[in-house]
């Protein structure tokens, strides 16, 4: 693997030093020491969560005689710790190399600058023609406020200008004050690196072979809004364009490197008659920050799209999704699944569209799935495992089954995830987590009520049941709550893939939503499962409201120290 990291951006992580392959990017087809070195730590932190921090922690409290105490330590509290600290580790090694790389750009480079003031445009005569929603061009305008205009009447800032009567490349499109910082740079480039790195992630991202005649790369650097004071330099906006034109069409990639303010920004492509426009994910929306940390090219922050036709292509055939992440449905077809192929006798080629018996019926398209996967703690398919079992004395043979069943199922949708694209199980484990878990709860509530036991100590036993059942199923549901929207989210797509969905205004809102919710979910997880584990652990519980309340604080703290 190429040891060398140019500050310059010409890198190539393909293990050839070269251009000749495509770049780094997606499955880690052209980097198997990296990829192979970030699944060794994600497998050795799940064998960590699920087998080897629960059997040394059991041998740790063997002595603690509460046995809710003794669940509630093994399976939540450092299970959870140890997944984020996991996950944190994996972050922080990955995060240098995956993130956006800017193409070399300033003064030295060889670029010119936009004068720094406020509504900055500068016309460019381009070397080759240009080709936008089917017309050529050779003129274009450099505007300051993060676009790139076809037509003049683009130098004038204004809002909402997805949809508009604007002929705009929207890059990030904000008002930009270059008087209170910042720089626009811009180049036309005609030969050397830029090109070849260009033509290699082309033909990665598209599986096309294309000659890259001349490549116009402008740069937004440290940009400031209007009408505030100088922000500091990490909440700035700094993006970039290399508009690569070849001789089969032309390729726009949009590099967000730091996104630190947004007023409402947009981006995308807007073809200038009120009604054809293409928007990034999140274009618009307080979200738009994000298009630093997703892309569609297996890079967080750098996206692609050939456009220069009827219409903007993010993905190459037989590939959809917002980020490119999603296989072609059955009678789906072509670049970013937009043609239909439904075929009478089963699926079609997500690639060339060909069916067996040449017999079509209208397809669908559904929303773009989300990328996490979520393990849960349940045997999905036994739910009266638990029911009947979970309230024996001796736990640790089921402790056993429920680790290794997870692992071994985590593991198969993890698999049919990545390797296969088949998401189904994936899906399906969600939907049935929450159905055994009702099941599980009614079934232990019947038993419970119904059940009179005789003398004291069976009283005790049947409180002690009831106060293991409901806190099992307070913990389980709390790993589930906090993704909740996945829940929605894939109960909704579950339903697409075996009826179908339209994609459409609705569908982009309730998206977005979607996302926000997931973000901020995943943002709590830890402060939800602390709380949970006080809420749901009678011990803790009880020290914590006399901590708030200063009532019996001593003789909590002595309730705690008997059961070490």
């Amino acid at each position: 693997m190429n040891d060398t990291f140019n500050l310059n951006g010409s890198n190539y992580f393909n293990g050839t030093g070269n251009s000749d392959v495509p770049i780094c990017a997606g499955p880690g087809l052209y980097c198997p020491r990296l990829y192979a070195a970030k699944r060794l730590i994600v497998y050795i932190a799940t064998i960590g969560n699920f087998v080897v921090i629960p059997f040394i922690l059991y041998l740790i409290f063997a002595k603690v005689k509460d046995s809710f105490l003794k669940y509630f330590t093994l399976n939540l509290m450092f299970t959870c710790i140890t997944s984020a600290i996991a996950s944190f580790t994996v972050d922080i090694i990955t995060a240098p190399l995956f993130s956006s790389r800017l193409f070399e750009y300033g003064p030295d480079a060889g670029d010119q600058e936009l004068s720094r003031n406020l509504d900055v445009s500068k016309k460019i005569n381009l070397i080759h023609p240009l080709r936008f929603y089917g017309i050529d061009t050779s003129t274009v305008y450099i505007l300051s406020n993060g676009g790139i205009g076809i037509d003049s009447n683009t130098r004038t800032y204004r809002q909402n200008v997805l949809p508009s009567d604007l002929k705009l490349i929207a890059i990030f499109w904000n008002r930009n004050d270059l008087r209170n910082g910042g720089y626009v740079y811009f180049r036309e480039i005609t030969e050397g690196r830029i090109l070849e790195r260009g033509q290699s992630e082309i033909r990665y991202q598209y599986d096309e072979t294309v000659k890259v005649k001349s490549c116009l790369l402008v740069t937004w650097d440290k940009m400031q809004p209007v009408g505030a004071a100088p922000l500091p330099e990490d909440n700035t906006n700094t993006f970039q364009i290399a508009l690569f034109l070849t001789d089969n069409g032309t390729f726009a990639n949009f590099i967000y490197k730091n996104i630190g303010w947004t007023q409402g920004a947009e981006a995308g492509f807007n073809k200038g008659d009120k009604k054809e426009f293409f928007a990034l994910p999140t274009s618009g929306t307080a979200n738009i920050m994000y298009l630093e940390e997703y892309g569609n090219t297996g890079i967080p922050g750098e996206w692609m799209f050939k456009f220069g036709d009827k219409k903007v292509e993010r993905c190459k055939s037989g590939i959809k999704g917002d980020t490119c992440d999603e296989e072609c449905s059955p009678g789906e077809w072509g670049p970013d699944c937009a043609l239909c192929c439904h075929c009478a006798s089963g699926t079609c080629s997500g690639v060339t569209g060909e069916c067996t018996d040449g017999k079509c019926a209208n397809c669908w398209t559904g929303l773009p799935t989300c990328q996490q996967i979520i393990i849960s703690y349940l045997l999905y398919m036994k739910p009266m495992f638990y029911a009947n079992k979970f309230v024996k004395k001796s736990q640790i043979p089921y402790y056993a089954v429920l680790h290794i069943s997870i692992l071994l199922w985590g593991s198969f949708t993890t698999a049919m995830f990545y390797r296969s694209r088949n998401f189904v199980p994936h899906y399906l484990t969600h939907i049935t987590l929450f159905i055994a878990l009702f099941t599980v709860a009614l079934m232990g509530a019947i038993k419970i009520k119904t059940y009179k036991p005789l003398g004291v100590d069976a009283i005790q036993v049947a409180k002690l049941r009831q106060k293991r059942l409901y806190s099992f199923v307070i913990y389980t549901y709390s790993t589930e709550v906090i993704t909740l929207p996945m829940f929605v989210h894939t109960c909704t797509r579950t339903i697409c893939i075996f009826v179908g969905c339209k994609y459409g205004i609705a569908a982009s809102n309730f998206k977005q939503m979607l996302f926000t919710a997931i973000y901020f979910s995943f943002q709590m997880r830890i402060i939800f499962i602390a709380l949970i584990t006080i809420l749901a652990l009678e011990p803790f519980r009880r020290a914590t409201f006399s901590l708030f309340t200063r009532k019996k604080w001593i003789a909590e703290v002595k309730s705690i120290q008997t059961l070490k």
